[in-house]
């Protein structure tokens, strides 16, 4: 199922007066443990860092090829999973570890892919509202994919390449991301998999995971998407597509400098000269306060659509 479309003006007034229930997101793609698969964050204190404090399996999981592309979708639970918080940014990561002390270790977990921006989304709050396209008004979590979105104001998905130099054998992947509006947390999901056809040339130069707002000194600046200090050589910055951005607010970035926030860079990661700090776009004098055909939610009782009010599909 997706967007739900009026057929009459009765019907826009209706849906425009209706408000959804907001969830966080997870992800879909790679398939989360069970009990991994989560939409509340980690908690303050990270007393269940990783993996929500799940038993990890040790065998079993889904085998991925080194040197494969795999795909990273969000579960928009047919449009509810509404609270993306501005987006954020997020990592891919994996550990070959199996001993519980160790896996507390943010260096024991090694960046694949990091993603700045845009993850889960590149809408400027949250999907709870009313947004326009050109094929009409929608409303909750869509996937951009679905042609009936703007491009913006819906959930992203990702492409992202299991390096040829990891390391054959079980492994632990996780995704991790932190978002841009809100209160700070940090999100995470886990992935039971089976790396095959590695070499392991590359582990070495894969940086740290980034662990912040769990209670290690290290928390994340709210409305600034995060710049990873070591992100790898694998990294995408994620910005609305072309026609879309003319009317979204992107968010500034910000790259943490020192102290506990900094974590491993890995012999062949320094990417930072590379991203930087990207100026606060609201201080140019361009800068228009559109927010990418989003309009503000109407709150209202109404959970049931007016007499003679038909809705169709898309």
């Amino acid at each position: 199922m997706y967007a739900l479309y009026p057929t009459s003006s009765i019907c826009t007034s209706w849906l425009l007066a209706t408000s959804l229930v907001s969830g966080h997101m997870f992800i879909s793609s790679p398939r989360p443990i069970g009990e991994t698969a989560v939409k509340e964050p980690l908690s303050p204190n990270g007393d269940n860092f990783p993996c929500h404090g799940a038993s990890l399996p040790t065998a079993g999981g889904v085998k991925m090829l080194a040197g494969s592309t795999q795909s990273l979708e969000f579960d928009t639970g047919d449009g509810a999973n509404t609270a993306v918080h501005g987006g954020g940014s997020c990592q891919i990561s994996v550990t070959y570890e199996t001993d519980p002390a160790l896996l507390k270790d943010p260096q024991n977990w090694r960046v694949l892919y990091s993603i700045q921006g845009g993850c889960p989304s590149n809408t400027h709050l949250n999907l709870d509202g009313v947004f326009s396209s050109p094929a009409g008004v929608y409303q909750g979590a869509w996937p951009c994919t679905n042609e009936s979105t703007n491009g913006v104001d819906c959930t992203n998905s990702f492409e992202f390449k299991v390096p040829e130099g990891l390391q054959n054998g079980h492994a632990i992947m996780a995704w991790t991301w932190f978002n841009t509006v809100g209160n700070r947390h940090m999100f995470m999901n886990c992935i039971n998999v089976d790396i095959e056809g590695g070499d392991a040339s590359e582990m070495d130069s894969l940086p740290g995971m980034f662990v912040a707002n769990i209670g290690n000194g290290c928390e994340t600046p709210e409305n600034h998407d995060l710049a990873f200090p070591s992100p790898g050589q694998y990294l995408t910055t994620k910005l609305p597509p072309a026609e879309a951005s003319r009317t979204s607010i992107s968010y500034p970035t910000t790259t943490p400098k020192e102290g506990p926030c900094v974590g491993s860079a890995g012999k062949a990661s320094d990417h930072q000269a590379q991203i930087g700090d990207q100026s606060d776009p609201t201080q140019s004098p361009d800068y228009k306060p559109q927010q990418s055909g989003q309009s503000d939610m109407i709150k209202s009782n109404l959970s049931e659509p007016p007499t003679g009010c038909s809705l169709k599909v898309r």
